[in-house]
């Protein structure tokens, strides 16, 4: 297993082969990865040092014989640390992510697939080649929680403690507690 980011995938060449193309990668060559890994470093408390996110892709090509188009299938897992929303963080956020991808030229007819629609997603791609850094990006950013969290309110720092515990107090009180002595004039 090597670096699969930086490999650019001859699409014919690769239909032919039995073996996946299998590898590990980081985030550092994939600049909105490290965007927003760097952004959400700098938003956590005490402004954390961004790690790269890493991830591993195990990726085969296939050919479709009806309706024809070459099948992508295979796994990706990636792990970076995030901006929790409930304590401002960071939190960890692990993808694993099923592949199963229908490679079309942008301009094949959208029907065309509607016979495996249940199987594949169709993925729009124009050329002879696949660069996997940018695709592992987009595939990546596309399986992202919408919101980041720790897995249970107990995993969180300090201000979620806070904020819980201030909840709490709000709760226990009463909002017509004093109403009967107002009433009586006391």
């Amino acid at each position: 297993m090597g670096d699969v980011a930086g490999i650019e995938v001859e699409i014919a060449d690769a239909v032919g082969h039995r073996e996946p193309i299998s590898g590990e990668f980081d985030s550092s060559s994939m600049p909105g990865l490290t965007g927003l890994i760097a952004e959400a470093a700098s938003d956590a408390v005490g402004n954390a040092t961004p790690r790269p996110g890493t991830g591993s892709l195990t990726l085969a090509l296939s050919q479709h014989r009806e309706p024809r188009f070459v099948a992508l299938t295979g796994e990706l897992r990636f792990e970076c640390e995030l901006v929790c929303q409930r304590c401002l963080e960071l939190a960890p956020v692990n993808v694993s992510q099923s592949i199963s991808l229908a490679l079309c030229r942008s301009d094949a007819p959208v029907d065309a697939l509607d016979a495996v629609a249940e199987e594949y997603e169709r993925w729009d791609h124009d050329g002879e080649s696949l660069a996997l850094g940018p695709f592992i990006e987009e595939l990546v950013l596309l399986s992202l929680p919408m919101v980041v969290a720790h897995a249970s309110a107990e995993d969180c720092g300090a201000l979620a403690s806070q904020i819980g515990a201030a909840d709490k107090q709000e709760l226990t009180q009463t909002p017509f507690a004093g109403l009967a002595g107002l009433m009586k004039g006391e």
